[in-house]
This record gives structure tokens, sequence and C-alpha cells, in this order.
């Protein structure tokens, strides 16, 4: 199972890191050349079971302001062959 993590401020995505674009393949013109290929978290998950994954926001995404961000989380279900969105979470980040 791999995890789309989308964050945004303002109806914008917030700037992505480098980590990001290189687990994700989505590599930039200037990324260094080790970016070539996406990578996923991948691990085994019954159909409504719910479970529970730690993710480091400061690693995925250059969060340089103040104010509120809204996550978008979702998962290519294989057997159904269908997108999953989780609810959107919204964060508050404090100066």
């Amino acid at each position: 199972m791999a995890c789309r993590y989308d964050l945004e401020r303002n109806g914008h995505e917030v700037e992505t890191t480098f980590f990001h674009r290189k687990i994700t393949g989505r590599n930039r013109l200037g990324d260094p050349n080790e970016v070539y290929a996406g990578s996923s978290v991948v691990f085994p998950n019954p159909p409504g079971k719910m479970f529970e994954m730690k993710i480091d926001l400061k690693r995925l995404y250059q969060i340089t302001e103040p104010g509120e961000y809204t996550l978008h989380v979702s998962r290519y279900d294989e057997e159904s062959k269908t997108t999953v969105d989780a609810n959107a979470v919204t964060i508050r980040i404090e100066p």
C-alpha cells in the first residue's frame, strides 16, 4: 500500500523538499542526479482495518511560515483498483 501526501496552504501546494521529490519520483530540473525513480512504503493492511503511520512533514515539505495548512492523504487500493482518500486534516503552525 503506497500513500500519497499533499500539503496545501491558501489553496496551493507547499514547496516540496528534495527528499519528497526523490521518494515520489517527481524530480525537478536542478535536483541532484540521484533522483531517478520513485519509491513507496508498502505493507499489507486488510480492508476495513485502521492503521497509524507517523510522518515527519518537515522532511517532505518546506514549511517556512506560520498559518493554517491542509493535509490530504490518499492511497491506491490494489484490490478495488481505486484511490482511497482520508479525511483532510487542518494543521496550525504557530510562530
